[in-house]
């Protein structure tokens, strides 16, 4: 079950997933094309705003990964616990389409607390790779004002060579 069946760099979802590792910004001036074009290959799409900062945007999290059912209490909106957002950061998503969060007004959050939006853009990257090994798509969408806004080019994550495997041959 692959999530593609060719690999077209002219494909929104190609390149968020495959180039921008689960990330892709988009300028205002080509939100209704891009919108336009998710709509059309079945993409469902999640706004998050982050006009009036991170609290507000983390409460909805809560809401929409379930976390009081899930976890038993409910995710403030004053959290900034990456690693409990880590652990609880997962959404259903259909076998056909994908899903989209569309991140408006991100480079407020930035301003708010690098620490936290980077670390945020880690997770959503860490979730479109284990989607993709499951033949699911879903990336993280970027509302930029232009190509020369101060997000583009934010580090948000640093990769390293991980620990050998614990590779064990199977008894015979």
């Amino acid at each position: 079950m692959a999530s593609f069946t060719e690999l077209d760099w002219s494909r929104l979802d190609t390149f968020a997933i495959i180039f921008g590792r689960g990330l892709a910004s988009v300028e205002h001036k080509s939100l209704a094309g891009a919108a336009s074009w998710l709509e059309k290959n079945a993409y469902q799409r999640i706004h998050l705003s982050f006009h009036e900062g991170i609290s507000p945007v983390v409460a909805e999290l809560g809401r929409l990964l379930a976390w009081e059912q899930e976890f038993g209490y409910s995710l403030q909106g004053s959290s900034r616990n990456l690693a409990a957002l880590h652990d609880g950061f997962h959404f259903e998503i259909q076998p056909t389409g994908g899903l989209v969060l569309d991140l408006v007004a991100f480079d407020k959050a930035i301003q708010e607390d690098k620490a936290w939006s980077t670390g945020f853009l880690a997770i959503a990257s860490e979730h479109s790779l284990r989607q993709l090994a499951v033949g699911r798509r879903f990336f993280c969408l970027v509302h930029v004002s232009d190509d020369h806004s101060p997000i583009i080019g934010q580090t948000y994550e640093e990769l390293a060579v991980p620990y050998p495997f614990p590779f064990r041959a199977p008894a015979a």
